[in-house]
């Protein structure tokens, strides 16, 4: 994990606590640093190798780490106004003191990371029952622990949570990255069947750091496998729709746009606004969504290729066949553009492949343009070229990649990227759908009618 320091030392002698954040104080005697995270941030605090005291703002019942010798980390609860004492010792062990002191040793010594022994493989039948029984017994520990009330319900919606973040999470990450380190996972054809009755009703949930995440991932399974509708031009509604809590759909409503915009689809975002403006109760959020509608429309006023005509570009096959735009005059073009060091693109690739088989019918032209360039990533191509399965689609390379004309007149600058473009060579969608998005082969399937 990635290690951004964003303070080298903190050392105050005396702070008052204050409504809206939490005081922490570690006493160090191990010698080494230590660091300081919260759960739902990539970002971590260096904690010298002395005593420290530093606040932190906390608005509601938040999860924080310790991690001592940069591989045992200690969890943390806290709440707005809350102390918390770490001493670590000279042989590295801690003890914690504070408001949430027996919170806090109660979550060190139950953890539930949904690891299970490694005669069981991962996301198996077994490793779902496993992981059950194991979330059961920490749930009946909790209950019976006698702790802070809060605590209890808030903590007993952290640990169901875990465990179905790893269920969706993981296993996308799994099948992302088994090919990379000579894995294969697979899993139960019915294995998702438990999305049908998952239910996002529960405001807690916003304790847990990986809530958005959670409930994301969730309904891109629950649309991949039918449980939800497929609507490419309703489908953030759709998604707000299945969340019945009003503050946790509002919350969540925000965060989507968000990644929405961060994403590209600033198209989405102005089509669906108003629907989900009339979706966001929370009144405190109607300036954030006033702002990011603000945002959307400022990127598309800046988006220079939808709309406009795809600059011409040769490719070649990996045995030196070439094809220019002229070769498709007259079809739709889907465009899948990648490079062989981009995990995420290859994990797109199979997807991908299936999409062009499957609407192979409809006449569109499906195109996977490489930008490797030099020996290596250029013998890397080949080499994934000459061994892959037959398909719909036309692997072509661009000579110069990042740096060809083409790229440059185009504006892409990371991938993977996708674009549609018209029969006429028009960009339609500048920055479309991954392949595993069934959004994006309900699209096409609408442009593909028109091929009839």
């Amino acid at each position: 994990m990635k290690r951004i320091l964003i303070i080298a030392a903190l050392a105050i002698s005396t702070l008052t606590v204050k409504a809206g954040s939490a005081v922490f104080t570690i006493r160090n005697a191990g010698g080494k640093p230590v660091f300081f995270q919260p759960q739902d941030s990539s970002k971590f605090i260096t904690i010298a190798a002395r005593d420290t005291t530093f606040s932190y703002g906390v608005d509601k019942p938040r999860y924080f780490n310790l991690v001592i010798d940069g591989s045992r980390y200690i969890p943390l609860y806290c709440t707005p106004g809350c102390t918390t004492s770490i001493t670590i010792a000279t042989d590295g062990t801690a003890t914690l003191d504070g408001t949430f002191k027996s919170e806090n040793t109660f979550m060190e010594q139950h953890p539930f990371n949904c690891t299970t022994p490694q005669s069981i493989v991962p996301y198996s039948r077994d490793w779902t029952e496993y992981n059950e029984r194991v979330l059961a017994t920490r749930l009946d520990e909790l209950q019976a622990s006698g702790l802070n009330a809060e605590f209890r319900k808030v903590h007993a919606a952290y640990l169901n949570n875990t465990f179905l973040y790893q269920r969706i999470n993981g296993a996308q990450t799994s099948l992302t990255f088994s090919p990379e380190i000579s894995q294969t996972i697979e899993l139960a054809p019915d294995y998702y069947d438990f999305l049908k009755d998952v239910k996002f009703n529960d405001p807690l949930m916003l304790s847990y750091p990986k809530w958005f995440d959670t409930i994301d991932k969730s309904f891109e399974e629950m649309e991949r496998h039918g449980f939800i509708p497929t609507s490419p031009d309703n489908y953030m509604s759709v998604y707000a729709g299945n969340i019945t809590n009003p503050t946790l759909r509002s919350r969540y409503i925000v965060g989507m746009v968000e990644l929405a915009l961060r994403k590209g689809y600033y198209a989405d975002v102005i089509a669906q606004y108003d629907n989900l403006l009339s979706l966001t109760e929370d009144d405190s959020l109607r300036g954030r969504m006033a702002e990011l509608k603000a945002m959307a429309e400022e990127a598309k006023a800046s988006d220079k290729l939808t709309g406009s005509q795809l600059p011409f570009f040769t490719g070649n096959t990996v045995d030196g066949r070439s094809y220019s735009l002229a070769d498709f005059k007259g079809k739709y073009i889907m465009i899948d553009f990648w490079f062989t060091g981009c995990v995420p693109c290859k994990a797109e690739m199979p997807f991908y492949d299936r999409l062009a088989d499957e609407l192979a019918d409809t006449g569109i032209q499906f195109l996977s343009i490489s930008l490797d360039t030099g020996n290596q990533l250029m013998a890397t191509w080949k080499k994934m070229m000459t061994s892959r399965a037959p398909s719909h689609v036309l692997y072509l390379n661009i000579p110069g990649g990042f740096k060809s004309n083409f790229i440059k007149q185009t504006g892409i600058k990371s991938v993977p990227r996708l674009m549609i473009v018209g029969k006429d060579g028009t960009i339609i969608d500048s920055c479309a759908k991954r392949p595993s998005d069934p959004k994006l082969k309900a699209k096409l399937k609408d442009l593909g009618k028109n091929e009839e």
